[in-house]
């Protein structure tokens, strides 16, 4: 049975390989899926696409990781916030996998058009678009659970005080943040980049910074304060 101090180390790498390889893995993928030529170019980068795909992948059996270490903890605190935690936490990597998926056919597409005749072309650019759309739809929707089990998480971590309050709260606040733009984002409400990026960047560097603490200090003992 894993200490604290270890249980702290493992989720602090854990959410530190999330984050590393979430960002990188999609940013290849969508380098390519969501460039203006992308018909031309998608499939002559297959290397690095499937690469992205992969990536991506190792980071939602990351996130299952931290689910793995974090439920016996949890449930001292809260059996209900445990179980929360897993659902949202699962789906989330449900999601993002589902997310890539849906990027596989644009690949497809992409092969198809070197040989398609001129008038086939925009045929292949409309589905293309459409898988573009539907990719991005389901990212949005892993975001929402990320955030949601996320504050959970947070919530857990305030109130058996395992972790710093001061970053526990900066993570509350942080999340919520998140899900607003998420969810303005899910309902096509246009918003600035620089505005997003603002919403986005405390998750960001909290979960940087966390990871960072419990690698180097693990979880305190627990409180036991259930709800």
């Amino acid at each position: 049975m894993y200490t604290n101090k270890k249980s702290g180390v493992i989720v602090g790498i854990l959410f530190l390989f999330v984050f590393v390889t979430s960002l990188y893995g999609s940013n290849l993928v969508e380098s390519l899926m969501y460039d203006d030529n992308y018909l031309a170019i998608a499939f002559a980068n297959k290397t690095t696409w499937m690469l992205g795909l992969i990536i991506h992948f190792l980071s939602a059996a990351a996130t299952i990781g931290i689910v793995m270490v974090m439920f016996p903890l949890l449930k001292q605190q809260s059996i209900y916030l445990a179980i929360g935690y897993i659902i949202f936490r699962s789906l989330e990597a449900l999601m993002f996998v589902l997310t890539e998926i849906h990027s596989i056919p644009v690949l497809i597409l992409s092969q198809l058009s070197s040989n398609a005749a001129p008038e086939s072309i925009e045929m292949l650019k409309l589905m293309g678009d459409l898988f573009q759309e539907t990719r991005s739809f389901s990212y949005i929707i892993g975001l929402l659970f990320f955030c949601i089990g996320s504050l959970m998480f947070y919530y857990s971590m305030f109130k058996s005080e395992i972790m710093p309050k001061w970053l526990t709260i900066w993570g509350i606040i942080a999340i919520i943040m998140a899900f607003i733009i998420s969810t303005l984002n899910l309902f096509n409400v246009e918003t600035p980049t620089f505005i997003a990026v603002i919403f986005y960047i405390p998750i960001a560097l909290n979960e940087i910074i966390m990871s960072v603490w419990l690698i180097v200090k693990g979880f305190n003992n627990m409180k036991e304060q259930p709800i």
